[in-house]
C-alpha cells in the first residue's frame, strides 16, 4: 500500500511537471516571437532607428531573446524529464548564458531608466548628453559587466560550493542545478539585481516627480489641461482650426499620462518578476531548507517571464504598435503587390497581337488601363505596383481583367 501510494504520488508529480513544462515552452515561443518583433520593428522603422532610447530597447530585446531561445526551452525540458541530458559542458554553457542574459536584461532596464531620467530632467540638453556613441558605450558596459559575473566565474569554478550535496551534483552529468557558494550568491545578486534596483527606484522616482511637475505646469497654463487634470478623462469635442492650444495641451497631458503608466508598469512588472528570486537566491544558500525546491524553481521562471512581458510593455507606445504591424505585414504586402503587377502585365500581354514580350501597343491596350504608358515593361509594372496603394491598384487590375473579357 505505501509503495502504491509513492508510485501514484510520483506519477501525479510527473504529470504536473509535464503540464508546467508545456506551459513554459509556450512562454518561450511567445518570448522569442515578441522580442523578434521588437528587433524587427526597430530595424525596419527609420524613425525608431533614429531614437537613442531604442538602442537600449533593442539591446533589451536581444537579452530577452536569448532567454526565450536558449534558456527557457532547455529549462522546460529539464523540468519535464527531471534530468539534464546534454552533459556537464553544455550545463556550464547553459548556466553561463542564463546568468549573462538575465543580468543584461535587468541592467539594460536600468540603462533605459537612466536614459529617461536625462530626457525628462534635461530635455534641452538630452541630445548632447545622450548621444548614440554614448548609448553604445553604455550598452557595451552592460554586456561586459554581465559577462564578468557570468561566463568568467562560472567557467573558472568560482561559484562552486563545498557542500556534499552540491559536490554530488557537480559530479553527476545528469544534474544541472546551479548550487553556488554564499559569496557568489550575494555578490552576483547585488550586481545583477540590487544595485540596478536601487538606481531604478531613485531614477524613476525623480522621473515621475518631474513628469507630474510638467503636467501641473501645463495645467496652470491651459484651462483645458486643468479640466483634464481634474476630471482624469477627456470629454472635449474640438472644432477643427479653433482650439489649437487646447488640443496641444490635451495631447501633452495624455501623452505624459501614457508615459507615466508605462514607466509604472515596467517598474512594477520588473520588481514582481525578479524580487522573489533574488530574495530566495542568497537565502537558499544560507538556509537550504527555508526555500523548498519547487518554490525556488517557480521563482526562477517568474524571473524569465519578465522577458516575456517586456515586448508587450513597450508596445504600449503607438509608434511601436504601428512598427509591429508594418513589420508583420511587410512581406505579405510586398508579395501581394508583386502578384498584382504580374497579373496586370499578363492581362496586358493578352491584348498584344504583335507577340512582343516586353511592350504593347497603345492603340491596342485594354480600355481599363488606357492611362498606362505603351512602353511599360514587367519591371516598370513592378515599380509602379510599389507606388500605387492596394486599393487603387486592385481597381486597376479589375478594370484590366474586365476589358480583356469584354473587348
Amino acid at each position: 500500500m505505501p509503495l502504491n501510494h509513492v508510485k501514484n504520488s510520483d506519477l501525479s508529480l510527473q504529470y504536473i511537471n509535464i503540464a508546467f513544462g508545456t506551459f513554459f515552452i509556450l512562454l518561450a515561443i511567445i518570448t522569442v516571437v515578441g522580442n523578434i518583433l521588437v528587433i524587427g520593428a526597430v530595424s525596419c522603422n527609420k524613425r525608431l532607428m533614429q531614437g537613442v532610447t531604442n538602442c537600449f530597447v533593442s539591446s533589451l530585446a536581444c537579452a530577452d531573446l536569448l532567454i526565450g531561445a536558449l534558456i527557457m526551452p532547455p529549462g522546460a525540458s529539464l523540468l519535464i524529464t527531471g534530468y539534464w541530458s546534454a552533459g556537464s559542458t553544455m550545463c556550464a554553457m547553459w548556466t553561463s548564458i542564463d546568468v549573462l542574459s538575465s543580468t543584461a536584461s535587468i541592467e539594460t532596464l536600468c540603462a533605459i531608466a537612466i536614459d529617461r531620467y536625462v530626457a525628462i530632467t534635461s530635455p534641452l540638453r538630452y541630445q548632447s548628453i545622450m548621444t548614440r556613441r554614448r548609448a553604445y558605450i553604455l550598452i557595451m558596459c552592460v554586456w561586459l559587466i554581465s559577462g564578468t559575473i557570468s561566463i568568467l566565474p562560472i567557467h573558472l569554478g568560482w561559484w562552486r560550493s563545498d557542500d556534499p550535496v552540491a559536490q554530488a551534483c557537480y559530479d553527476d552529468p545528469t544534474c544541472c542545478d546551479f548550487i553556488t557558494n554564499k559569496y557568489f550568491a550575494i555578490i552576483s545578486s547585488s550586481i545583477s539585481f540590487y544595485i540596478p534596483l536601487i538606481i531604478m527606484i531613485f531614477v524613476y522616482n525623480r522621473v515621475l516627480k518631474e513628469a507630474e511637475r510638467q503636467v501641473r505646469a501645463y495645467c496652470r497654463i491651459s484651462e483645458v489641461a486643468a479640466e483634464i487634470c481634474e476630471n482624469g478623462t477627456t470629454q472635449l469635442r474640438l472644432n477643427a482650426g479653433k482650439h489649437n492650444d487646447e488640443r496641444a495641451a490635451e495631447e501633452f497631458v495624455n501623452s505624459e499620462k501614457r508615459a507615466l503608466k508605462t514607466l509604472s508598469l515596467v517598474m512594477g512588472v520588473f520588481i514582481i518578476c525578479w524580487l522573489p528570486f533574488f530574495i530566495a537566491n542568497p537565502l537558499k544558500v544560507l538556509c537550504d531548507f527555508c526555500i523548498p525546491n519547487p518554490l525556488f524553481i517557480f521563482f526562477i521562471w517568474l524571473g524569465y517571464i519578465n522577458s516575456t512581458f517586456n515586448p508587450f510593455l513597450y508596445s504600449r507606445n503607438p509608434e511601436f504598435m504601428t512598427a509591429y504591424k508594418n513589420f508583420l505585414f511587410y512581406k505579405r504586402a510586398a508579395s501581394k503587390m508583386s502578384l498584382k503587377a504580374w497579373i496586370l502585365v499578363l492581362t496586358q500581354e493578352t491584348h498584344n497581337p504583335s507577340g512582343c514580350d516586353s511592350s504593347f501597343s497603345t492603340s491596342r491596350a485594354p480600355k481599363g488601363i488606357s492611362g498606362v504608358s505603351a512602353k511599360m515593361t514587367a519591371s516598370s509594372a513592378k515599380s509602379r505596383s510599389e507606388i500605387l496603394t492596394f486599393k487603387n491598384y486592385s481597381k486597376q487590375v479589375q478594370r484590366s481583367v474586365g476589358a480583356s473579357t469584354h473587348p
